[in-house]
């Protein structure tokens, strides 16, 4: 992940806002309530950005991977980027102030 790329990330956190949802039911009332239109193309679950690939060519837009992490304060981090993003995991806890 390029140097600009931290910098848009560190500039595009946001604090949590307080909102939790139980059930993918509960996510999709939450989103209709903020004006937010989605789509939703269930598949098998799948782990890596490897296995992913199997589902790609079907599913529009652009695609992503998630690394849910935690750091030693026990603060809790989701990063989402492009699948073919290159994440420096040895500079990663700077640009998150983890």
């Amino acid at each position: 992940m390029g140097r600009d790329a931290y910098r848009m990330s560190a500039r595009h956190r946001t604090e949590p806002s307080g909102v939790t949802c139980s059930s993918p039911a509960e996510l999709f009332a939450r989103l209709a309530e903020l004006g937010i239109a989605v789509r939703t193309c269930e598949h098998a679950p799948v782990f890596t950005v490897a296995e992913s690939a199997s589902i790609k060519g079907a599913l529009p837009g652009a695609h992503s991977k998630n690394l849910f992490m935690k750091d030693r304060r026990g603060r809790l981090f989701l990063v989402v980027a492009n699948d073919d993003a290159a994440i420096d995991l040895k500079r990663l806890h700077d640009v998150l102030g983890a």
